[in-house]
């Protein structure tokens, strides 16, 4: 009889981790299709951020696939980036505007600032855990043009404009909205 209930149970537990199986797909499935993405890199808040149709606009956080060039390449071997579904097969980046076009940004040992405003965080680190040097991108006093966009993470450590520079704003794919964020 003992024998009999065990194999019930057993039989029961792996039904109910098939249902369940099948319920985590169903939903990660539809997370998918409404546009939702899971970050889990240390640039900007942990947690799920969903593609939405709005204007970029300074503060936004966005959605890019890195362009395949330098410093880019070497952040991927390094693992900066890792793999993932871009054309490059590098995994895509999500970061916030922090400056737009019009913006006077300078870039240099002692942080970003913005409009002659210091922004948080940003001094540049001069080599990862690993002791890879990092190449910077210093700049003094330039003004952001039309087709240009410089984006940062919100973490001290992360692989931002300070390492990879202006982007063109056509190398953003979409803006991302914040949706479940873990602190």
């Amino acid at each position: 009889m003992k024998h009999e209930k065990r194999k019930y149970l057993i039989q029961f537990l792996l039904k109910l981790s098939l249902i369940c199986s099948g319920i985590l797909v169903a939903l990660l499935m539809t997370a998918w299709l409404l546009g939702i993405h899971y970050n889990n890199t240390p640039s900007v808040p942990t947690g799920f951020y969903q593609r939405i149709s709005a204007s970029i606009t300074k503060g936004s956080y966005v959605e890019i696939c890195p362009p395949n060039r330098e410093p880019f390449l070497t952040a991927h071997r390094y693992g900066y980036i890792k793999v993932g579904s871009c054309p490059n097969q590098m995994r895509f980046l999500l970061k916030k505007v922090a400056a737009m076009p019009g913006d006077t940004i300078s870039i240099t040992e002692k942080g970003l600032t913005i409009n002659g405003k210091y922004y948080p965080n940003s001094v540049p680190l001069s080599e990862d855990l690993y002791y890879h040097s990092f190449d910077h991108f210093f700049i003094k006093d330039y003004q952001l043009k039309e087709n240009e966009v410089l984006l940062m993470g919100e973490n001290p450590a992360s692989y931002d404009a300070r390492y990879f520079g202006l982007l063109p704003l056509s190398d953003v794919i979409s803006v991302m909205k914040p949706v479940w964020i873990f602190y």
